[in-house]
């Protein structure tokens, strides 16, 4: 999913894209010709070559990469694995890889049936460990052993056992996001829509889920989820909790069946 942002009439060149990034203090930078090689392409039929590779290790890494954006006025991309035949994880700006740093099991309340885990856990690595819990994350699309939990929020990725556990948008309990303007938010069905950069931001509403995800003209657009996830717009992690029908943010387990 890519997000615009408002910057400088003329474009900035790949070396002050990098420069700003490293004032900034982001650490895994990379405009090498190789890597941005590697990162032009999904599973698509698209190749679309970045100006720079960004893998963060924090939400912090995260909201200094979207300072940099609306500074040089490069677009940004969140990128899990790759496994998009649509070409969302693609794009002309910074791509922001969330699979390399941020992509870790933070906890598992087996009692609530929920999971706080990063953007890039790839969703293999979630199931193995619910399993010795007698749980599941539900969605299992077939690029189940490398995709990401973040990228499968992104694109809704069901699976064949959809019908039963529904898609990845019925397993989301809550979000910790990024818009492209830098405000952070917590957003889910089951918790009070908060931002702790209200201070400092503006022209969001807070009111719910739905009303800041539809007032935020600079969200991440579209596809991928992120928007890091705190995914790209979005980046942060998910909950999962039990479904009747796990980033930072967080989504619904089931019981194993």
């Amino acid at each position: 999913m890519s997000v615009d942002t408002v910057g400088p009439d003329v474009a900035a060149s790949p070396a002050d894209v990098v420069a700003e990034l490293r004032r900034r203090e982001v650490v895994d930078v990379d405009d090498s010709s190789t890597t941005r090689a590697l990162y032009s392409t999904d599973a698509s039929l698209y190749r679309v070559v970045p100006q720079v590779v960004v893998r963060p290790r924090s939400v912090e890494e995260v909201l200094a990469v979207l300072d940099a954006s609306r500074a040089t006025g490069v677009p940004v991309t969140s990128r899990g694995a790759g496994t998009s035949i649509a070409g969302n994880a693609v794009g002309t700006g910074i791509v922001v890889d969330f699979a390399k740093h941020l992509n870790r099991v933070h906890e598992v309340d087996v009692e609530r049936r929920v999971a706080r885990v990063d953007p890039g856990i790839v969703h293999a690595a979630l199931q193995k460990v619910a399993a010795p819990q007698g749980l599941r994350f539900g969605p299992d699309p077939s690029t189940h052993t490398r995709c990401t939990v973040g990228g499968m929020i992104g694109n809704n990725a069901c699976g064949n056992r959809a019908l039963g556990y529904g898609r990845s948008s019925d397993n989301v309990a809550a979000l910790d996001v990024v818009t492209g303007t830098g405000e952070r938010l917590t957003i889910g069905r089951d918790v009070a829509t908060t931002s702790p950069t209200s201070s400092t931001r503006s022209g969001c509403s807070r009111t719910g889920s739905r009303s800041a995800r539809s007032s935020c003209s600079s969200a991440s657009r579209s596809s991928s989820s992120w928007a890091s996830p705190a995914g790209s717009g979005i980046a942060g992690g998910c909950w999962v909790r039990p479904s009747s029908s796990g980033s930072w943010s967080s989504s619904r387990w089931s019981s194993r069946t």
